[in-house]
């Protein structure tokens, strides 16, 4: 299937669920209501409640095909989900009170439903989910923005930090810390990653 095909399915799809969430966001918040397709994500929804301005953020994604059209049922893995929704999902909410949704045509793994169930006790309720999905944003942020030969870049990409479960979350954080510190400065990486960290 050609890629303007899939663009097009992709865009009936979006349309499809920004239709039925404008009903929604209207029915429910009245004149207030405000929205803008294609805005910070997919669909930003505005309205205010008393006094305050409230905004809620959708990133949609369809589901995924194969090359003949043919559904793929393979589950959104936490990886993806760090990858491709979890960075701009912090970037919008970042010192507000603002909301995201993900709506996904596809099946979610374990691993990253428990991270969702998880809610704001994931720290604990999702230890290892949890940790893993800190883990990736930062290791994807260096890899971004810092200058790594091949073999560093490739050391990086394999190294996992050890979880303890049963520890607090701030003594996992900390251990986690110096546990990267230490790999970066073992491959001759730049100090400055260490600063990141």
């Amino acid at each position: 299937m050609s890629n303007g095909i899939n663009a097009i399915k992709g865009f009936e799809y979006q349309a499809t669920v920004i239709l039925d969430r404008l009903f929604e966001h209207f029915d429910r918040n009245g004149p207030t209501a405000r929205v803008r397709p294609e805005g910070i994500e997919d669909l930003d929804l505005y309205w205010t409640e008393g006094a305050i301005e409230r905004r809620h953020y959708l990133q949609i994604k369809k589901p995924r095909e194969d090359n003949d059209g043919h559904l793929k049922p393979r589950p959104w893995t936490l990886s993806e989900a760090i990858t491709e929704l979890l960075p701009n999902t912090i970037k919008n909410l970042r010192g507000n009170q603002f909301e995201q949704t993900w709506i996904i045509g596809d099946a979610v793994s374990d691993e990253l439903r428990s991270l969702l169930d998880g809610g704001a006790n994931a720290p604990v309720a999702a230890a290892e989910a949890y940790w893993t999905a800190v883990h990736l944003l930062l290791r994807n942020e260096i890899i971004d923005c810092e200058k790594l030969d091949t073999p560093q870049r490739n050391k990086i990409l394999c190294w996992r930090p050890v979880v303890d479960r049963q520890a607090q979350p701030a003594d996992v954080l900390s251990t986690m810390t110096e546990a990267f510190r230490e790999e970066v400065s073992n491959i001759g990486a730049s100090s400055a990653i260490s600063e990141r960290c």
